[in-house]
């Protein structure tokens, strides 16, 4: 991996994003499998605990887009032969998994948290928390349940995955949906909130 960054830097393709991917690498808090293209992928983060595995990529997968780690303790797993699309952000406060064989499109934005607490008291400390940084919120009192997109799925452009669905084997999830429940494998679905369609193979 080292060996990776020197040769983007004497090529000019050096961004500063890879300089947070080797010191991810270097910390064990990121696995990259061979053959996977992350020159686009933003990684955002406060900090993280030494030698805590956050993120595995495997093989032969481009990720363009960016991915929030939202806590020391945060997981985000991708398989191998996965793409995900330009634009498209991944929030994580417990857990994203991402099988193999996954089509992400453009601008998908997938949050495995509802970010706020229902509690309008509570609710009144966002604000000072944010002029912190969005990596010292409090997510004591915040709803949070892992995302699981099982493999060949394929999922269009501006969707969005919220917390807690599981979207068996080879779902196809239209543009532009609000996928808010979980389905069943080979249910093409779509809508806002995202209902099924029909089947599909």
């Amino acid at each position: 991996m080292k060996f990776l960054f020197k040769i983007l830097k004497k090529l000019n393709l050096y961004h500063p994003e890879i300089d947070t991917i080797s010191n991810l690498v270097n910390s064990n808090n990121l696995i990259i499998g061979k053959n996977s293209d992350l020159k686009a992928l933003k990684i955002e983060y406060l900090s993280l605990s030494p030698g805590f595995l956050n993120i595995s990529i495997g093989d032969d997968c481009q990720v363009i887009g960016n991915i929030a780690l939202l806590n020391q303790k945060t997981k985000v797993s991708i398989g191998s032969r996965t793409y995900i699309g330009p634009k498209t952000k991944i929030y994580a406060v417990e857990e994203v998994r991402i099988g193999n064989n996954v089509k992400i499109s453009w601008e998908c934005t997938f949050t495995d948290t509802n970010s706020h607490s229902l509690h309008s008291k509570i609710r009144e400390n966002d604000y000072l928390d944010w002029q912190k940084g969005l990596f010292q919120k409090d997510w004591s009192d915040v709803k949070n349940a892992p995302i699981i997109i099982e493999d060949h799925c394929w999922i269009g452009f501006n969707s969005i995955i919220m917390k807690g669905v599981k979207l068996g084997k080879g779902c196809i999830v239209a543009a532009g949906s609000v996928v808010t429940k979980s389905f069943p494998p080979y249910s093409i679905i779509g809508g806002n909130p995202a209902v099924f369609i029909k089947e599909t193979d």
